[in-house]
């Protein structure tokens, strides 16, 4: 994941839904196979893709293949479609997990 800052200097974490990052996703939005004890992670059928982020218990949102999902300074996620988020964020900084092992 990355982080972005917004025209107000507030910094958020983000990761854009694509298939080349759906672990990360995954990982970022808390999401995954019901077995695994999470709230389910996916909605595919053909080339679509989605996420389905579960918001105060009760709402569901589903979420489009290419938008970025962003946590708040609440600690919600949120998401936005890639032009618009490119309009309001720039990337700052690249986070890279160390891989000496």
């Amino acid at each position: 994941m990355a982080k972005y800052q917004d025209r107000d200097g507030a910094v958020v974490e983000a990761v854009q839904l694509l298939w080349t990052t759906w672990e990360e996703m995954c990982d970022f939005a808390g999401v995954g196979p019901v077995a695994d004890g999470k709230s389910e992670g996916c909605l595919i059928g053909g080339t679509m893709m989605g996420l389905i982020i579960p918001k105060d218990d009760l709402v569901i949102n589903v979420v489009p293949e290419g938008h970025y999902v962003f946590r708040g300074e609440s600690g919600a996620l949120h998401s936005l479609p890639p032009d618009v988020f490119e309009q309001r964020y720039t990337l700052v900084d690249a986070l890279v997990e160390d891989s000496h092992d």
